[in-house]
């Protein structure tokens, strides 16, 4: 499973992509796991992709530790992954053949990835406002040849952003009940290969507002966030 995407976010903090290539087996042999990771594995072991992300993204997790010792991932109630033995903020994504891991010293972190497809157009409109809706706008690079015929390459991708950073920001909060629609509105932005987005979220009656980014990877959308926001 070779790194195909790294990252130095801060000093710190770093984000890495590897694409699974290796067996399910292959990847267990480079784990240490306790009886409980054992039986999660087992209860899905038949789901080859999943089996896959879940061995896959603890993997790329051991790498970017750089440790041979047991590594103690556990989930919380709100389904966030956290390390019961070290100091690091970490946060996990995976689509299809690649898995994404983000880990921080310094504070929460949210990683998400997905492959851009023209799915996301049949449900828009439930995670964005009206205002966030109306500045997806025009992708002035390069159109790749292996796209779907007959999509529109521009507006796939600015929603595929604006999802993703909503799904980073999201998952950097870890504690759940932030409505996608309303809860996090982005501020207006003009897509490009790679940028940054700023957000307003509504956080425990408060109004915060967030820095995060995006970027498009091999027919992907990547995006993170991190660190701690200043109320406004």
């Amino acid at each position: 499973m070779p790194i195909v995407f790294r990252k130095n976010i801060a000093p710190g903090t770093e984000l890495s992509i590897w694409k699974i290539a290796e067996s399910a087996e292959q990847l267990y042999s480079k784990l240490q796991l306790d009886e409980r990771e054992r039986a999660v594995f087992d209860s899905f072991k038949n789901q080859h992709k999943r089996s896959l992300h879940w061995l896959g993204s603890r993997v790329l997790l051991r790498t970017l530790l750089k440790t041979d010792k047991y590594i103690n991932l556990k989930i919380d109630e709100h389904r966030k992954p956290y390390l019961a033995n070290l100091p690091h903020h970490i946060s996990i994504s995976h689509s299809h053949d690649y898995a994404a891991v983000m880990v921080s010293l310094d504070g929460p972190v949210g990683v998400d990835i997905e492959e851009i497809n023209p799915k996301i157009e049949k449900v828009a409109a439930r995670f964005l406002l009206p205002d966030e809706l109306s500045f997806i706008g025009p992708w002035k690079q390069r159109e790749p040849a292996s796209f779907p015929t007959g999509s529109d390459r521009a507006k796939l991708t600015h929603l595929y952003a604006c999802w993703s950073v909503k799904e980073a920001i999201y998952k950097w909060y870890g504690k759940g009940g932030l409505a996608f629609q309303g809860g996090i509105v982005l501020n207006p932005f003009q897509l490009e290969p790679a940028g940054r987005v700023t957000a307003r979220v509504h956080l425990e009656g408060e109004w915060i507002e967030i820095v995060a980014y995006y970027q498009e990877f091999n027919g992907y959308m990547l995006a993170w966030c991190y660190g701690r926001p200043a109320q406004t």
